[in-house]
C-alpha cells in the first residue's frame, strides 16, 4: 500500500528532522552555489556599462566571450554531476533514517564511495530523456500539425513510464552498492513489479508540490525542507521492503 510507505517516511522524518531538512538544504545550496560561480564571468560581461540592451546585439557579444560561456557550461555540468552524487548520498542517509537515527555525515560517506555510479545513473537517465523527446518530435515530423497532439500524448506517457521505472536507481546504488547499469536494471525490475504504487506516490507528491508552489517563499521552503525528504523517504521505504537485493 502507498500509505504505509508515506507513513514510514513521516515517522523517519519526525525521528530525524534536522538531518533530513539540513541535508536537502545543503545539497540544494551547494549545487546552486557552484552554478552561480560558473555564471559569474557571464554576469560580469552582462553587467558591463557598454553591454548592449538590444537582444539582437547582445547575443553576438555573449558568443564572443568564449571563456565566460565555457565557465557557465562547466559550472552547470559540475553542479549536475555533483548534485547526482550528493542526492545519492541523501538516499543513503534516508535509508538509515528509516531504520532509526541517522546523521548528515552519511551523505558524504555514500557520495564519496559511489559517486561514479550515481553519475553513471544520471547519464543513463539523460540519454533516456532525450529518447523520450524523440518520441514527442517524431510524430510531428511524420504527420505535421496532427502529429503534435499524438507526440505530446506519447511523450508524456514515455516520461511517466521512465519516471516510474528509473526512480529506484539511486536506491539500488546507495543501499546495495550496484554499478550504474545494474542499478538501472534493478530499478526497472522494481518499478515494473510495483508500477501502480510507484505511479500513485509520484502523483501524490507532484500534486503536493504544485499546491505548495502556489504559496510564495513559504511554499518553496516547505517543498525543499519537508516534501523533498518525504518523497525520497517514501520511495526508499518501498525499495527497502519490496526491491532490496543483495550485492553479488
Amino acid at each position: 500500500m502507498v500509505t504505509e510507505h508515506i507513513e514510514a517516511a513521516w515517522k523517519a522524518f519526525r525521528r530525524n528532522p534536522i538531518p533530513a531538512m539540513l541535508g536537502e538544504l545543503l545539497v540544494v545550496a551547494i549545487v546552486l552555489f557552484i552554478m552561480f560561480l560558473g555564471l559569474m564571468p557571464l554576469i560580469a560581461v552582462m553587467a558591463a556599462a557598454d553591454f548592449p540592451q538590444d537582444p539582437q546585439q547582445a547575443v553576438p557579444v555573449l558568443l564572443a566571450h568564449k571563456v565566460a560561456l565555457a565557465a557557465a557550461a562547466g559550472g552547470f555540468i559540475i553542479a549536475v554531476f555533483l548534485g547526482s552524487a550528493l542526492s545519492g548520498g541523501l538516499v543513503g542517509m534516508f535509508a538509515k533514517a528509516l531504520r532509526g537515527k541517522t546523521r548528515l555525515g552519511i551523505i558524504l560517506d555514500v557520495a564519496r564511495k559511489h559517486w561514479l555510479s550515481f553519475i553513471g545513473v544520471q547519464l543513463i537517465e539523460l540519454v533516456l530523456v532525450c529518447l523520450a523527446f524523440l518520441v514527442f518530435f517524431l510524430p510531428f515530423l511524420l504527420f505535421g500539425k496532427f502529429g503534435i497532439v499524438v507526440g505530446l500524448i506519447l511523450g508524456m506517457l514515455a516520461m511517466m513510464v521512465m519516471a516510474v521505472l528509473l526512480v529506484y536507481a539511486p536506491m539500488a546504488v546507495a543501499v546495495n552498492g550496484l554499478n550504474a547499469m545494474d542499478a538501472v536494471r534493478r530499478s526497472i525490475k522494481v518499478g515494473r513489479a510495483n508500477f501502480w504504487s510507484t505511479l500513485a506516490m509520484l502523483a501524490i507528491f507532484v500534486v503536493l508540490n504544485m499546491v505548495t508552489g502556489f504559496v510564495p517563499v513559504i511554499g518553496g521552503l516547505v517543498g525543499i525542507l519537508v516534501l523533498a525528504p518525504l518523497q525520497v523517504l517514501s520511495f526508499t521505504s518501498l525499495y527497502l521492503k519490496r526491491g532490496q537485493t543483495r550485492r553479488k
